[in-house]
This record gives structure tokens, C-alpha cells and sequence, in this order.
């Protein structure tokens, strides 16, 4: 069944193909291509590394000369921050403190 044109008369209001609804054809959901599906995991990336710093100002539940052991994804912006120091003497040190 061929679809009448319309002319544009500037309304919004939007037209709807009815073909689907008489019957003659189904509509069907796009698939996803993505390789994924509904309820799968991301593989597994492997183990986080993790590199080991001095806190510096307490946050979240470290204290400050407390030696922590951080994801490498974090640090760059807690150092910026000023909450933890990863230099080899400042983690030295902060040892030294709990020895």
C-alpha cells in the first residue's frame, strides 16, 4: 500500500505510517551490533595497578602520614590536590613514622 504525500502546512504535528498496523508489514527493533548484550559485563581489564603514597591531608577515611595504597587512575588527581605524595622519601618517611 503506497503512502499518500502530504503537504507541508508548518504544523508539528507528526504523521504516522500506518502500513505496520494493517498488517501487511512488521516492525521490528534494530538489533544491537555492538557486540554486547543486555546483562554482560565488560570483559575483564585485568588487575588494577596499584602504586603506594603518603597522605598528606586526611580524606575519605585516611589519615594523615598513613602509607595507602591507590589506583594508578587516581593519583595523578590527588596529587594535584594535595591529599597524598608518592615520592619515595615521603613514603620513606610516613613508614618511618609507623615504625
Amino acid at each position: 500500500m503506497a503512502r499518500t504525500p502530504t503537504p507541508n502546512t508548518g504544523t508539528t504535528t507528526p504523521t504516522t505510517d500506518t502500513t505496520a498496523a494493517q498488517g501487511n508489514e512488521t516492525s521490528t527493533t534494530p538489533q544491537n551490533s555492538g557486540g554486547a548484550t543486555e546483562g554482560d559485563t565488560p570483559p575483564d581489564e585485568g588487575p588494577t595497578e596499584l602504586v603506594e603514597a603518603r597522605v598528606t591531608l586526611d580524606f575519605e577515611d585516611h589519615a594523615v602520614n598513613a602509607v595507602i595504597e591507590i589506583p594508578a587512575g587516581r593519583v595523578a588527581q590527588l596529587e594535584r590536590e594535595g591529599y597524598i605524595d608518592t615520592h619515595a622519601d615521603a613514603v620513606a618517611y610516613a613508614k618511618s613514622l609507623a615504625a
